[in-house]
């Protein structure tokens, strides 16, 4: 099997990472609403409180979380246009959320079969686009100021 590398590819591949994300927060969002998997949840950070100490995030935790994955996903859009800025701030959005959890420790948390799956997808796709983005002969040429220019013009 050959797969084109243009920049039709690197398009899907930005797509498909956009759709994993709006499944994960569909998901996510019915996590919350299923009583089933909220009452786990109660019980899940209580054992965690009482064995080993552990809170819920802080607002400075939460707010700075928030912050950058708006990053992300503003970076992501960009992506789609062939930003400069974009490829630079998707990446480093990325090194900020490992940045928060050296800071703060890793959240302790369960995970069902469908978010490790999702982890799996998230990071190939992450992968390939990074991988993309800064290649020679391609990323570096769409990406260029050059091709800004082009597309001014056009």
């Amino acid at each position: 099997m050959r797969i084109e590398l243009s920049k039709a590819t690197f398009r899907r591949c930005v797509q498909l990472y956009l759709a994993a994300c709006v499944l994960a927060m569909a998901l996510c969002l019915w996590q919350v609403l299923d009583a089933r998997l909220t009452a786990f949840d109660f019980e899940f950070r209580e054992l965690l409180g009482r064995y080993y100490g552990w809170s819920d995030y802080s607002n400075l935790e939460l707010g700075t979380g928030a912050a950058i994955l708006l990053a992300h996903i503003a970076a992501t859009v960009g992506l789609l246009w062939f930003k400069r800025w974009a490829r630079t701030l998707f990446w480093s959005s990325v090194l900020a959320s490992v940045a928060l959890v050296m800071a703060f420790g890793p959240p302790v948390e369960w995970y069902e079969p469908w978010t490790m799956a999702l982890e799996v997808v998230f990071g190939g796709l992450f992968g390939a686009i990074v991988l993309l983005s800064y290649a020679s002969g391609l990323g570096e040429n769409w990406f260029s100021r050059s091709a800004e220019a082009r597309e001014g013009k056009e």
